[in-house]
């Protein structure tokens, strides 16, 4: 299990969909962030959702969709999950 500084709007929507239970990995949050604790599995299929919502071959389509907010959101994800 490691700790992970996850924007919200990215995690929320990943549990939206019921792949993540967040009030059960969030550890604290602050006003744009939840520190959540993932295991690898659950850190891997995080990262997989932000990888597809944050590529550049799909950004305008799912900027048009979704806002550029939410595909911001996926690529710093991404990027707080690699650190």
């Amino acid at each position: 299990m490691r700790e992970f500084k996850i924007p919200k709007r990215f995690i929320e929507d990943h549990a939206s969909r019921g792949l993540i239970e967040l009030d059960s990995v969030m550890v604290r949050e602050t006003k744009s962030h939840y520190w959540v604790r993932l295991s690898e599995e659950q850190a891997s299929e995080l990262r997989s959702d932000a990888d597809f919502y944050g590529c550049s071959d799909m950004a305008g389509e799912f900027i048009q969709s979704m806002g550029v907010g939410f595909v911001s959101s996926a690529r710093a994800t991404k990027k707080a999950l690699e650190n």
